[in-house]
């Protein structure tokens, strides 16, 4: 990626970030974060896909896709990564994605089953 066809501009409702991370629980090799978002205008759902730049094949960790909510939205917002059915998936390596609803209230479960 050359990083001009994803370009943006400030203040665009859109972009690419690239984080370099160390790695949790003590080891000493670092993975950097390739991040797409968008707000969602129109949809009515922001988006944020992450991936690993130096490693393709690797999905980013629970600690490393917590701390990129972090980022990207209020520590209340209710954030959610879906698994839709197998005749929906859509491959472009290993990605992983949070979207947040923005267009009213987004159903929860009990407290009590999460």
């Amino acid at each position: 990626m050359t990083g001009t066809e994803y370009s943006s501009q400030h203040g665009d409702p859109f972009g690419v970030f690239v984080i370099p991370r160390q790695r949790l629980q003590g080891n000493n090799y670092s993975r950097t974060l390739r991040i797409i978002a968008t707000d969602g205008e129109g949809s009515g759902w922001e988006h944020v896909s992450v991936s690993l730049m130096n490693n393709p094949k690797a999905c980013p960790s629970w600690e490393e896709m917590a701390m990129v909510k972090s980022l990207f939205w209020e520590p209340e917002d209710c954030v959610v990564e879906y698994h839709v059915g197998e005749s929906n998936h859509i491959s472009y390596g290993e990605v992983l994605h949070l979207w947040r609803y923005t267009k009213g209230e987004f159903p929860q479960p009990p407290l009590i089953f999460v």
